[in-house]
């Protein structure tokens, strides 16, 4: 075969690489639920767990495949349906691989069984508020324990609080037990009267808090549910270590670090369970890791936006994939002399589809490990998250307030005594006493 020699043909023959494949592309794996919860009596619930591999911006057929002997699935296309009673292991994983133009996309799921523990013991129980009816127009301490056993709540526990009230002598006295006699307290407010969100943590002082449910997070509004992996389901992670990195002088601001060990090199790719998230909203995104000393491969931590992008949330780029030509963050190149912070501010486009987002976490590591923690997705105050006359004048309290502008119907200096008002295109100036020193403007108003 001759030589090209052709200016364009050479220049052609000399472009690596030839083809770049699309970055729009991704399949998703996701499951109807995230385990198998087995009872004390061994039956599993669901029933059985399907796997759904959603592709966007290509099509095809998707090919699964399983370790054998682990389980008997049904498979459906592009759907796989594991029966609980057809799964002898504790915990396996299912791989969904297409290839399109060449390029072939993998996804890994895991599936697991969760056994029941024992039951524990009951825990006590928490404060109450109470109102009981008394024949008497003075308050009594004995009434008051009789009050709370009546009600089923036992003896009084701290913080317990007594409203003992005669309606026909006008009588009612509200009291506060503080583990050892009954105290006057000057007001008891019904938590259903409380506006969700005006309690900041500062204002507590308890000594327990008891709840059917407590989320425990850096920030209230993180779109990562479990930013301590607790749950490696949700993560996809089924078996990775987690290491507790609390501590006051501790650099990981999550508390808990995923350890991302040795893969002989080959690629481990998951992608957590769907979030959802708002279209047209912003976002500050923030994550942390850290590399062994002998540290040597790659990897990459990225939130995944459908129809918008794999957003490398702030980390730079060393690299790209070969699989799919996405960015690698972390190699030998990055430093390894402590704990990395990496964030930025990314604003959602405003189409419907980008309602749920996920993160997918990807190595290949031959030594060392890589730590990864404190990843937060939280919202940003914006146009979408505070709408048009939303915040009124009564909201608003201040020590000053400055404006270009501002249309207001009246303003005074004070409720009473010496003051000056202004209204209605009218000045009015008050002594201490009430009386109208001044008016300037309609004499009618």
């Amino acid at each position: 075969m001759a030589d090209f020699v052709n200016d364009r043909d050479v220049l052609i023959m000399a472009t690596v690489p030839r083809f770049a494949p699309p970055t729009d592309r991704a399949m998703i794996v996701t499951p109807s639920a995230a385990i198998f919860k087995v009872a004390g009596n061994g039956t599993g619930s669901p029933g059985s767990i399907t796997f759904r591999a959603t592709l966007l911006n290509m099509t095809g057929s998707v090919a699964w495949s399983w370790p054998a002997g682990e389980f008997t699935p049904i498979v459906d296309g592009n759907e796989l349906t594991i029966p609980y009673g057809a799964m002898a292991a504790l915990s396996s994983t299912v791989t969904a691989t297409l290839t399109v133009d060449g390029v072939q996309y993998t996804q890994v799921a895991t599936v697991a069984k969760v056994a029941d523990g024992t039951q524990g013991i009951d825990g006590v129980r928490g404060n109450i508020n109470i109102s009981a009816p008394t024949g008497a127009v003075v308050w009594s301490d004995s009434e008051a324990v009789a009050a709370i056993a009546a009600f089923g709540y036992g003896t009084p526990r701290k913080l317990d609080a007594v409203t003992l009230f005669n309606n026909a002598a006008g009588f009612a006295k509200t009291k506060l037990w503080d583990g050892d006699s009954w105290e006057n307290v000057a007001q008891v407010i019904d938590g259903n009267q409380l506006v969700r969100g005006t309690v900041y943590a500062e204002a507590l002082a308890t000594e327990a808090i008891t709840a059917s449910s407590i989320r425990v997070s850096g920030n209230g509004d993180n779109l990562i549910p479990d930013p301590k992996f607790r749950d490696l389901a949700w993560w996809r992670r089924v078996g990775h270590q987690v290491n507790d990195e609390a501590g006051a002088n501790s650099p990981w601001k999550g508390g808990a670090t995923l350890i991302l060990g040795p893969t002989g090199g080959a690629e481990v790719n998951s992608d957590s369970m769907l979030f959802p998230m708002t279209p047209g909203a912003t976002y500050h995104v923030e994550f942390q890791i850290a590399l062994s000393g002998d540290f040597g491969g790659v990897a990459s931590v990225f939130w995944y936006q459908p129809f918008q992008a794999f957003d490398s949330m702030g980390a730079p780029t060393v690299g790209n994939w070969e699989s799919d030509g996405l960015p690698v963050q972390f190699n030998h190149t990055t430093p390894r002399n402590g704990v990395l912070t990496f964030s930025k501010t990314v604003t959602l486009n405003e189409d419907s589809r980008v309602s749920v987002g996920m993160i997918r976490i990807r190595n290949a590591i031959t030594t060392g490990y890589m730590q990864l923690a404190s990843l937060s997705i939280t919202r940003v105050s914006d146009g979408v998250l505070i709408k048009d006359d939303a915040v009124t004048a009564r909201k608003i309290k201040v020590n000053s307030l400055e404006a270009l502008s501002a249309t207001i119907g009246l303003l005074r200096t004070s409720a009473t005594g010496a003051r000056t008002e202004i209204a209605d295109n009218v000045i009015k100036m008050y002594a201490a006493n009430n009386v109208k020193v001044l008016h300037l403007g309609d004499s009618s108003l």
